[in-house]
């Protein structure tokens, strides 16, 4: 029978690009789906940009964003952005509009998508696609050796079976890694996990608990990539 402490452990995963393959290599491994997806951005004139116009981010997650925080929280964490420069932030423009967005944070020689959003009205255009696509290869450009995809969703249901296979485009492999906290905090995302839409009360109850957490997992989860 199972100890206690073995049936409380709990898991995540998540899609990783290894950057110190060739860009040859690391072009071949995307999906013919997603070069096509790229080239129909390009060809409509979306451009990839980096910026610093966190003002326009927020309004766009704010309004588009499926489970933004409020905007109380999200001021904090964009004054604690702006000062200790943890986070970079890159538009999709077509013409004068934003298209879509992508904020990437740093771990070591990782890269870490944190947020990335193509915005409805844009779909058309495929600039999700374009902003994976960009990012990879943005990341290589300035010598990181991996880039993490924030998140893959293991027995995934609903649409979240479509998030994995987007992201799976992408030529990367899947990493497993054990979740750590205490056993409160593995309950109830075990219980988040079985009942989906329960997710959002989660964040409301558990935002610093989460944050501290997810803080010392990405600390520990950086030492095992090194």
């Amino acid at each position: 029978m199972l100890s206690s402490q073995k049936k409380m452990k709990d898991y995540n995963a998540t899609i990783i690009i290894d950057l110190t393959k060739s860009n040859e290599e690391l072009e071949n491994n995307i999906k013919r789906e997603a070069r096509k997806a790229v080239r129909k951005a390009i060809k409509s004139g979306i451009k990839f940009e980096e910026s610093d116009d966190w003002s326009s981010f927020k309004k766009i997650y704010l309004k588009e964003w499926w489970c933004a925080d409020s905007e109380r929280i999200l001021d904090k964490n964009l004054e604690q952005w702006k000062i200790n420069k943890s986070k970079k932030l890159f538009f999709a423009r077509k013409n004068s509009d934003i298209a879509g967005f992508a904020v990437i944070e740093f771990s070591g020689k990782k890269v870490i998508l944190y947020r990335v959003l193509g915005r409805e009205k844009f779909a058309q255009f495929r600039p999700t696609d374009f902003m994976y696509w960009n990012l990879i290869f943005w990341a290589k450009k300035n010598n990181y050796e991996l880039l993490d995809f924030g998140g893959f969703q293991i027995n995934a249901k609903g649409n979240l079976t479509g998030v994995n296979r987007f992201k799976m485009k992408f030529g990367g492999r899947i990493k497993y890694y054990e979740v750590k906290g205490s056993p409160f905090y593995i309950l109830l995302r075990k219980i988040v996990n079985k009942f989906p839409f329960l997710s959002i009360i989660k964040r409301k109850i558990m935002g610093s608990h989460l944050n501290r957490s997810i803080k010392e997992l990405k600390q520990q989860t950086a030492k095992k990539d090194k």
